[in-house]
């Protein structure tokens, strides 16, 4: 009745109200109707009935908003198929009994799941009941699937890093350590809305001249939001591959967060809402911890079968395949000494490339490269005799003789006369190139040695032929030496193939590194809010974990698992990357000797010497600054 803004009265003013847009507030015993706060909250104005009492009409949320005290709402972030799992349309601590959340989502801003919901990590995910997940042995078989797949993946890039090791083409390993990097750095995006960001200056006034050209034609304003919007080119290549997903059939594992909570439910819930909510915060840290020692034990499980299963599988097809190269290496003329004595320290895997190519054979390279010197030495002294026999038997050239020559030639040890003779033809890589003509045209390759052997001095082919000795180059292996298993284990024994299971145990934990970083920080990500106390309506701050936003961070029921996260930081994250970095500062002299790049190269190959410990201190610490000023308050 005194005229001030937001004030109306009813049944000539015995009965004064607020007016939609205001809401009534008693403050220091003074009545007064204040503006509605913005944005999320909504004023209807006048009264309402609660309790039987007729009362002024509350300030209550909008849909998308959680009220955090009496006249204050914050933006809920969790979504369910495009909505927000806030309701709205409730005013703060509501008598009625009404949640401003959908089913099975609690607490503040509609951030925490009631005792038989589950979700993943992060406060952005909705809750989900557990019951849609399958029996718990389903989920078991899952959690153990998951974790031979990270044990198989790090056994085949450890395999490729000893690979890469030895063989300086190969670049796997460095290729992999940037798509890790790349996949890090552009994750964290994941935590931003995006769509609460206006676009540029110049974007946004011309959105806004479209829009008002649209208004004024009568046309609609479809997708002209001053919000950043992606490409519409992205949301159909989005919509096509959520469409295939979406075909495919859904086992419905679950993520292991998820799978972890909800066994938590089945197995200590009992019909007890607390138990099942306490155990649903530390059966998930405990598996996170637990994780890399799991994997490590698939991992020795898959190494074991390799070494215990396919390699002797394996060894009886090659056996078979030797059996059929030693004949045929005779039949070209090499002598069956010459060949078993070399064949014990043959390449497996040249074997076998042999056996299925075997137009390899007439490649004089590759047989120099499998069989060594020797052997192909005398597969050429024979070409030479099956096609000129009597001018060696004029020139004095019995077949040892020739051997032990062509062998000098090859392996570099001739006499100078020989090398000097070879100089116009391209030094001792002459001969290499001659190789060919052995298979392709033996007669050209007969008379190219004959030549030679008129233009050289008798003294020079004398001591070439002295200076041969089959058995100091008789191979030079491919493998490293040592590792017969596929280059991966010394023997099948148990105790050697865990020993030399270091490669793929460093590798396997460094794989898990960028999962593990995110979940530990993820289990202690929380917010800063101010929140009415529901006793006394008085607002105070409060660190939220956003978990669980019913609980304050390193408070209460989560301080274990706060403090387990941090643990596990430490160990897992930051101490696995002191630990490698230490190794290799340890023999940063000798890291190019072969033990050494076979149990680390994996961290340095590609980078300078000087700099080996680029990747461990750098690169992953800049990660992990990243995840901690993305995923921590």
């Amino acid at each position: 009745e005194d005229g001030r803004p937001g004030r109306s009265s009813l049944d000539g003013g015995r009965d004064c109200s607020c007016e939609p847009t205001y809401y009534f507030k008693f403050e220091n015993f003074v009545p007064t109707c204040e503006v509605c706060p913005s944005p999320g909250v909504e004023c209807p104005g006048g009264f309402t009935v609660e309790d039987g009492q007729v009362v002024h009409t509350k300030p209550r949320s909008l849909r998308g908003y959680y009220m955090m005290s009496f006249d204050t709402a914050l933006k809920c972030r969790t979504m369910i198929d495009g909505q927000s799992v806030c309701l709205g349309d409730v005013p703060w601590n509501s008598s009625d009994g009404r949640s401003q959340c959908e089913a099975g989502h609690t607490g503040p801003l509609c951030g925490a799941c009631t005792h038989d919901y589950i979700r993943d990590a992060g406060g952005e995910e909705p809750c989900t009941p557990c019951g849609k997940l399958g029996s718990s042995g389903f989920l078991l078989f899952g959690t153990a699937f998951d974790l031979f797949i990270k044990a198989g993946w790090a056994t085949v890039l450890g395999k490729r890093a000893i690979t890469t090791s030895t063989e300086t083409k190969s670049v796997d390993s460095v290729v992999y350590r940037i798509w890790m990097q790349w996949m890090a750095v552009n994750g964290v995006l994941k935590q931003f809305q995006l769509s609460d960001l206006q676009v540029y200056g110049w974007s946004k006034d011309k959105i806004e001249a479209e829009m008002a050209a649209n208004e004024a034609a009568g046309g609609t304003q479809d997708n002209l939001l001053t919000m950043f919007q992606y490409p519409t080119w992205f949301y159909d290549v989005y919509g096509v591959l959520y469409s295939f997903v979406g075909s495919l059939p859904d086992f419905n594992f679950g993520t292991n967060q998820e799978v972890m909570e909800c066994l938590a439910i089945r197995w200590f819930g009992g019909g007890d809402d607390k138990a099942a909510s306490n155990a649903k915060l530390l059966l998930p840290v405990i598996w996170w911890l637990m994780y890399p020692l799991l994997v490590l034990g698939c991992l020795l499980i898959v190494c074991l079968i390799i070494a215990k299963v396919f390699y002797p599988m394996f060894q009886k097809v090659v056996a078979k395949g030797r059996v059929v190269l030693k004949r045929i290496l005779v039949n070209m003329g090499a002598e069956p000494a010459s060949v078993d004595s070399v064949y014990a320290n043959v390449n497996d895997k040249k074997v076998t490339m042999l056996m299925h190519n075997p137009s390899l054979l007439s490649e004089a390279e590759v047989l120099r490269e499998v069989f060594g010197t020797a052997v192909v030495a005398q597969i050429m002294a024979t070409v030479v005799y099956n096609h000129a026999h009597d001018k060696m038997e004029s020139l004095g050239r019995n077949k040892e003789t020739l051997t032990r020559l062509i062998g000098s030639m090859l392996d570099g040890t001739a006499a100078p006369g020989v090398i000097e003779s070879l100089k116009g033809e391209g030094g001792v890589k002459s001969i290499v190139k001659k190789l060919k003509l052995a298979f392709t045209d033996p007669k050209a390759f007969a008379n190219w040695i004959i030549e030679m052997l008129i233009n050289v001095e008798e003294d020079d082919v004398i001591n070439s032929v002295a200076a041969y000795n089959p058995a100091n180059n008789a191979q030079t292996l491919a493998n490293v030496p040592g590792y017969k298993v596929f280059n991966m284990f010394s023997s099948t024994a148990a105790k050697d193939v865990i020993r030399d299971s270091l490669p793929f145990v460093l590798i396997a934990v460094y794989t898990l590194w960028d999962t593990l970083a995110k979940r530990f920080l993820l289990l202690v990500q929380s917010s800063s809010v101010f929140v009415a106390d529901l006793d006394d309506g008085v607002i105070r701050p409060r660190l939220m974990w956003l978990g669980d936003t019913r609980l304050e961070l390193f408070s209460g029921g989560h301080l274990v698992v706060g403090l387990l996260s941090v643990l596990g930081l430490c160990i897992w994250c930051a101490g696995f990357q002191l630990f490698i970095y230490m190794v290799l500062r340890r023999h940063k002299e000798n890291l190019m000797e072969p033990h050494i790049l076979r149990n680390y190269a994996f961290f340095y190959t590609g980078m300078d010497p000087d700099y080996y410990y680029w990747e461990v201190c750098v690169k992953r610490m800049d990660v992990l600054l990243v995840y901690i000023i993305t995923y921590m308050q």
